[in-house]
């Protein structure tokens, strides 16, 4: 299996990142670009010189357009319930170029916001949104470019007591999430946390379910049980509480704020190609890999319902890509608790 959520839609040229050296500096300008989160490092397995692929550049400003209002709703939810911070998990985060735009667009969210009690992790720190990255494996776990876990964390993973007003979004340091063995991944493991919090496990804790799952290009470059296990394993198990599924009565709290799956990627509509070219990648993704290649839309839903979510919006998006958004809600519960837009 190999899915990234950098890969090119009309080439495999993401392959290129496979045997890169590795260097100790990382690129300047992209912290520049970032001034609220100076990138480095996100663990001691060392990184590999990589740039993000121009068709992540290019798409995360899109993709954010659209999963911006669910960010703000939910977090004015979660705010209202007093039940922060806002979690949300990344599958297939490839280079982390989404968590890079998306941790600093959330800060400015919160920083628009109106101030509220919010709570505060060990160290004294407000945490609204917490961020989690994963990928397959520890190579490409190392790959990722991670802003540190917030701006009141010392570099030596020590805590500092200085201002803590950029310090609301905590991006953890990212785990491996390999969709074909879900179970031996390190999310799911014992002290699943960002190593580089100091004391601050409880906002990282699988104990407390993602509010937001965010999945970019991994159902066309994975076999289809990878999807399978997405939605029968992973969203279960960090989603749900108790790991509930579809009929649990422990999934979401009455008047809690529902949870979003939104999914990011090349799709087929009705079993039939929106376009030629679509047709063409397909073929060439199943040459190079007969497990592979573009799922029906239809398919996912179906496993998405399993699950017990709901398709709340299909996006269309550039170069012909879609983006899946998948809600569930409390079955007694108000109808203001789900996101309408």
């Amino acid at each position: 299996m190999f899915y990234h959520s950098n890969h090119p839609k009309k080439s495999l040229s993401c392959l290129r990142f496979i045997g890169l050296p590795f260097y100790n500096n990382l690129h300047t300008n992209t912290a520049q670009l970032f001034p609220n989160f100076i990138l480095k490092p996100a663990s001691s397995i060392p990184k590999m010189a990589v740039e993000h692929h121009p068709a992540s550049l290019r798409n995360r400003g899109p993709i954010w357009e659209k999963l911006e209002p669910y960010f703000v709703e939910l977090l004015s939810s979660k705010t209202e319930r007093a039940c922060l911070p806002l979690r949300v998990l990344e599958v297939a985060a490839g280079t982390g170029a989404h968590a890079e735009l998306f941790a600093e667009k959330c800060h400015e969210i919160v920083a628009k916001a109106e101030p509220r009690s919010t709570p505060a992790t060990a160290a004294g720190q407000t945490a609204m949104v917490l961020y989690q990255q994963t990928e397959k494996d520890e190579g490409m776990v190392a790959r990722i470019f991670a802003p540190p876990p917030s701006a009141g964390f010392k570099e030596d993973g020590s805590t500092s007591t200085t201002s803590v007003a950029k310090g609301n979004v905590v991006v953890a340091e990212p785990k491996v999430l390999d969709l074909l063995q879900v179970e031996s991944s390190s999310l799911f493991g014992s002290g699943a946390t960002a190593t580089t919090q100091g004391d601050d496990s409880a906002l990282t804790s699988m104990a407390h379910p993602y509010d937001i799952l965010f999945a970019c290009n991994f159902t066309h470059i994975s076999e289809w049980e990878a999807t399978e296990n997405f939605w029968k394993k992973v969203v279960p198990k960090t989603m749900l509480k108790e790991g509930g599924g579809s009929n649990s009565a422990s999934v979401l709290a009455a008047g809690e704020s529902s949870k979003v799956v939104l999914i990011y990627g090349p799709f087929r509509r009705n079993n039939a190609f929106t376009t030629e070219s679509n047709r063409d990648f397909d073929a060439d993704l199943r040459q190079r890999n007969p497990s592979w290649g573009y799922r029906d839309v239809e398919d996912v839903e179906k496993l998405a319902n399993g699950a017990g979510f709901l398709m709340e919006k299909i996006h269309e998006m550039p170069a012909n890509n879609f983006l899946l958004v998948f809600q569930r809600g409390f079955a007694g519960a108000p109808n203001d608790v789900r996101v309408k837009l």
